[in-house]
């Protein structure tokens, strides 16, 4: 038989009240060459019959007798898969009917693209739109600190994966596509289509919601291995890690500037990094410019922090110059002229 363009991995468990909504938005696809590859990883409610109920031919049904993770399951998939591309798709969500046209016409278009994800919508008890950074310089430097793509809307070129040994790994709980994704972004250009072209269901059983704590501490430490193996810093520790994250999260401001330069100095290794390092150090100038922009009030305190600190070698100079004028100046006046105190009558 001739093989699908694409196989569409589907990991679920306990998803009953959802399931037949999420499985349907991809059969209703207007892109048809795709096999349904579906994991019921050992659910205890109505999932099975769920999935049996659908008679479509495109559907190829995979269980574990018992409960066995995310990652075990996902692997499954990929084990399975047979397309040139892996897409994903959640058991509680759900996909608009040209998404994956509109992926897949897309990495046909760019073959140097390995991996490209599209925005996201999210509904149920909490709304909105996540609109994902766009292009791979930008999402790298976001995965540094979290996952930067939502991995269920992502489509993957599957020979990437193969060639290079990729699977999901264990003990990381709750962010295992963050540390798949991670090792993906590293081998391959990536990029977000930027539709939310997948709707994201918030209805407080979410994992991520489940399993908050874990989450957050797991993803930490993905981020640590991501600073090591990506910039040099093996010797980060907890808390200098935790120092450069507020910094970029913007948590941290004049009076403890010192402190997270003196760390980007001392522990970037530029020999380790390639362009990478550059690239990072391009993205610490342009949040320190935001610091001393935003600290302008400050006088000449901030002035000297300025000078001190040297950002245009990390800036150029002629592309940045009208910024450090702007700092400069009005760090000047407000050594001169001081803000206003407010006063309430």
């Amino acid at each position: 038989m001739q093989k699908p363009f694409i196989s569409i991995i589907l990991c679920t468990y306990n998803d009953g009240l959802f399931l037949e909504e999420a499985i349907q938005s991809m059969l209703n696809q207007t892109f048809a060459d795709f096999e349904f590859i579906i994991i019921n990883d050992g659910s205890t409610d109505n999932t099975k019959s769920i999935i049996h109920n659908f008679a479509s031919p495109k559907i190829r049904y995979f269980e574990h007798p018992e409960n066995r993770g995310q990652e075990d399951s996902k692997n499954l998939g990929l084990s399975k898969a047979t397309g040139k591309y892996v897409a994903y798709m959640d058991g509680d969500d759900i996909s608009e009917p040209d998404r994956l046209q509109i992926q897949f016409d897309f990495m046909e278009q760019h073959p140097e693209i390995g991996i490209c994800s599209t925005c996201v919508h999210f509904f149920g008890y909490k709304t909105g739109i996540f609109w994902g950074t766009e292009k791979h310089n930008e999402i790298q430097l976001n995965s540094l600190f979290s996952t930067s793509m939502t991995h269920a809307t992502c489509m993957i070129r599957r020979s990437v994966l193969e060639y290079h040994k990729i699977r999901y790994k264990k003990g990381y709980l709750a962010a295992e596509d963050f540390l798949f994704l991670s090792e993906v972004i590293t081998k391959t250009k990536t990029y977000c289509i930027q539709k939310p072209l997948y709707h994201y269901r918030q209805h407080g059983m979410n994992i991520s919601n489940q399993k908050y704590a874990v989450q957050v501490n797991n993803f930490s430490r993905i981020s640590r291995h991501n600073f090591k193996t990506w910039l040099g810093m093996d010797d980060l520790t907890e808390n200098e890690h935790k120092t450069i994250c507020a910094f970029f999260r913007g948590d941290v401001y004049l009076e403890t500037l010192p402190i997270v330069d003196s760390l980007i100095k001392e522990k970037l290794n530029l020999a380790k990094t390639g362009a990478f390092g550059q690239t990072f150090l391009e993205y610490y100038g342009k949040r320190l410019l935001e610091v001393y922009v935003s600290e302008g009030g400050k006088g000449l305190k901030n002035l000297a922090a300025f000078l001190r600190n040297d950002v245009w070698r990390y800036l150029p100079f002629r592309r940045y110059f009208l910024t450090y004028a702007l700092i400069i100046s009005r760090s000047i006046y407000r050594s001169v002229i001081p803000e206003p105190v407010l006063v309430n009558p």
